[in-house]
């Protein structure tokens, strides 16, 4: 059981770190933040379509449920992010909103996405405590780059600094609920991962393409073009790397 809360508290620290990292870039943030976003695009897409797909497919027996919900997680955060941007229409017309939407949309799938962490470290621990600290490492690599780009897109989003580290590390705390829903409904309830595993997917993808993609300046050549490319890149690999190097541990 103390594992299990240090190895949760363990993911919570990490989400500073996305703080810490854009605090030493000091006064170049708001210059760094449009190639960051391009980064973030490259983690989103490559933790999606690489990791979180496959990953639900290996849960589900057939290969139709978890498109199904992959295009349900489309639709949900469609519609999350639309009913957000009415809200803020009725509502803030005397105040401009202190966030985009694009940004409460970025938190809730990372909530989402800590809550899955937390249901799989507690599993995890249940089976063997051996385990459980080698599916910790992997989520700890996993959201090191992640945590900079959920940081970067809060900022992008209109937040300060100091908010977007507060409010990632409130996402982050959901990895305590994940953990406590698997000790305490384990026995009761089985965890549908496959279908949560698809919708974070498409929570990302849709973060990505649809709210990313459009924010990033428009290239005035083909060398700033070529950076945003590489910076997507850059993105994919970075990911991909980590995974790759926990996987041979």
């Amino acid at each position: 059981m103390l594992q299990i809360v240090f190895a949760c508290f363990l993911v919570c620290l990490v989400s500073l770190s996305g703080g810490l990292l854009l605090r030493l870039f000091g006064s170049l943030l708001h210059s760094v933040i449009p190639w960051l976003l391009a980064v973030a695009i490259g983690v989103l897409l490559a933790d999606a379509l690489f990791h979180l797909l496959p990953e639900a497919l290996a849960s589900s027996a057939t290969v139709w449920p978890v498109l199904s919900w992959l295009v349900v997680g489309l639709g949900v955060f469609f519609l999350f992010e639309r009913g957000l941007n009415w809200q803020h229409r009725v509502f803030h017309r005397a105040y401009p909103p202190a966030m985009a939407s694009f940004g409460w949309v970025s938190l809730s799938v990372d909530a989402l996405h800590n809550l899955i962490d937390g249901a799989l470290i507690a599993t995890s621990f249940l089976l063997d405590p051996a385990l459980g600290w080698a599916t910790t490492l992997a989520i700890l690599l996993h959201e090191l780059p992640q945590e900079i780009s959920d940081t970067a897109i809060l900022v992008a989003a209109g937040a300060s600094l100091k908010k977007a580290v507060g409010l990632n590390l409130l996402a982050a705390s959901t990895v305590f609920i994940g953990a406590a829903l698997v000790l305490s409904l384990g026995q009761i309830l089985t965890l549908p991962v496959a279908t949560l595993l698809a919708i974070t997917a498409g929570g990302f993808i849709y973060i990505a393409l649809f709210d990313l993609l459009p924010r990033l300046q428009r290239p005035v050549n083909i060398r700033v073009l070529g950076l945003q490319i590489s910076c997507v890149a850059v993105g994919m690999v970075f990911i991909e790397v980590l995974h790759l190097l926990n996987a041979h541990h």
